[in-house]
């Protein structure tokens, strides 16, 4: 019978928990550039998110602000007002504008919060609220949320206004997006 070596028998017990161990660290790594991917992934689509409410809740504001007939507009004098009423001009009867009902665009506290700089209803976002639409004889619109006050300013022949929108953040700080636009009106 011929002697066998050593090394026909398999691996030793030493190489295998090297092995073990050199797959173990693998993993760990693998496991860490996957969670890092996730967060980051995470955080660019917040980033998305709240640009892509922010650029929305401009567009609106401006469209409807732009069809304004600025003799009635009010407040008379709007110096970072929180509301701004208008009617927008439909039409033309000759040189005459016609205009169409009286329109409402506010911004109002959520339920639970007051606007005092804290996080009143617990949700992660301070003094949040919306945006509301409403033209005389119908229901309000709620054009957005989740937004941290809105004010309107007079220029001259238009309307300046700014806001910010949030999101809150599971692990720190709510995520925030501002908003501005100096519109002319149209007619």
């Amino acid at each position: 019978m011929k002697g066998r070596s050593r090394r026909e028998g398999g691996f030793t017990l030493l190489e295998l928990a090297i092995s073990l161990m050199l797959l173990g660290i693998v993993s760990w790594a693998a496991s860490l550039i996957a969670s890092s991917s996730n967060a980051l992934m995470s955080d660019d689509l917040r980033e998305l998110t709240l640009d892509a409410a922010a650029e929305r809740i401009t567009n609106r504001l401006a469209e409807e602000l732009r069809a304004a007939s600025a003799d009635t507009v009010l407040p008379v004098v709007l110096d970072e007002s929180r509301e701004v009423r208008f009617q927008k001009v439909t039409g033309f009867s000759g040189v005459e504008p016609q205009l169409g009902p009286a329109t409402m665009i506010r911004f109002e506290p959520m339920a639970g919060e007051e606007m005092n700089g804290r996080d009143d209803d617990g949700d992660g976002l301070t003094d949040e609220g919306r945006i509301v639409y409403r033209i005389d004889g119908s229901d309000p619109e709620v054009l957005s949320e989740n937004v941290r006050g809105v004010s309107f300013t007079a220029t001259v022949n238009g309307i300046s206004f700014r806001g910010e929108v949030s999101l809150p953040s599971s692990d720190g700080p709510s995520s925030r997006r501002a908003f501005s636009r100096r519109i002319s009106f149209r007619n």
